[in-house]
């Protein structure tokens, strides 16, 4: 989903702590509504319908609003999505979802057999924005994001919001060294540009 403010325009990158950023903002007290899309993203209908990038956004509701997104580490990322897809059903065809599921290490590198670089280029769909955030950083970013937006919010209770949509912890040790090593280097461009 993309979601304006008065001031701004957030977009969600899947697995990055959209959920509670949009949440964060409401208990905030800053009025949210989703924005209206245009055209089908390009990683897929599950983007499309619920993490809308800048380009999925019609121009006239944009509106000159400062744009902001967040992103998380990529190795977390991988851990991430996997984690949510256990025990769910795949979403019609997309594709990531359909790699072989039952192991994170088998998972990871069939992503990466498929898609070399998957997570940064899903990341530069969302990267032409004002701010960048990072997922690990998320209530000082938001409140960082808000400011420069020059929204009028309640800091406390932002960062007071519970986490939400947390799926069961699977540390990154999980991942064999080989396969640590080959995530690293399929997303190297991502990794230094946000994470270096």
């Amino acid at each position: 989903m993309a979601v304006l403010t008065e001031r701004a325009m957030f977009y969600h990158i899947p697995k990055c702590g959209g959920t509670w950023v949009r949440q964060a903002m409401e208990n905030a007290g800053i009025a949210c509504k989703t924005a209206p899309i245009t055209w089908r993203h390009p990683f897929g209908p599950m983007i499309h319908r619920t993490h809308a990038a800048p380009g999925n956004v019609r121009d006239d509701a944009r509106g000159g609003r400062f744009a902001f997104t967040f992103v998380r580490h990529p190795v977390e990322w991988y851990r991430s999505y996997w984690t949510s897809i256990q025990g769910v059903r795949p979403r019609g065809n997309w594709w990531l979802d359909r790699l072989p599921r039952d192991d994170l290490n088998e998972w990871a590198l069939a992503l990466i057999a498929q898609y070399p670089g998957f997570v940064t280029d899903l990341y530069r769909q969302y990267a032409p924005v004002e701010f960048v955030g990072k997922r690990e950083r998320l209530p000082d970013d938001l409140v960082e994001a808000l400011t420069q937006a020059g929204e009028t919010f309640d800091e406390d209770a932002l960062r007071a919001t519970p986490r939400v949509n947390v799926g069961a912890t699977v540390g990154v040790d999980t991942f064999e060294p080989g396969v640590l090593d080959a995530i690293r280097e399929a997303e190297r461009d991502g990794i230094r540009r946000w994470y270096v």
